[in-house]
């Protein structure tokens, strides 16, 4: 769940609208509807002042949830190449079983397992 995502949660369960938030805050209408499509972010005096309204942490407003983890798709093709790559490695050479190993970790790390920015 997005910083947005959860703002609009809190919001909604305390039964206010985004007009009633953002007097509270002495901002916008506007300015709560932004953050609520994760198209800016609260200041570090609004996180304050949410956390109050709302009663959670500031944690619980901008942390990331624990469920959500990218996926491996073991049908994926990157997926696919990557292990068959590592199998022939380990097949041909002592030597590349290691190499390969790490290289295959790197590419996980850094294609599959982290977060892909778009």
């Amino acid at each position: 769940m997005t910083v947005g995502e959860k703002i609009q949660k809190y919001r909604k369960e305390l039964g206010m609208s985004q007009e009633e938030l953002g007097q509270k805050l002495l901002v916008s209408r506007q300015t709560v509807s932004l953050w609520e499509k994760d198209q800016t972010v609260p200041t570090l005096d609004n996180l304050k002042r949410l956390k109050e309204i709302f009663n959670v942490s500031i944690d619980e407003i901008l942390g990331e949830d624990e469920e959500k983890k990218p996926e491996i798709n073991p049908n994926s093709l990157d997926t696919v190449c990557a292990a068959i790559a590592y199998a022939m490695a380990v097949q041909t050479n002592p030597f590349l079983f290691t190499f390969a190993g790490f290289s295959l970790m790197l590419y996980l790390l850094l294609f599959i397992i982290a977060p892909s920015e778009e």
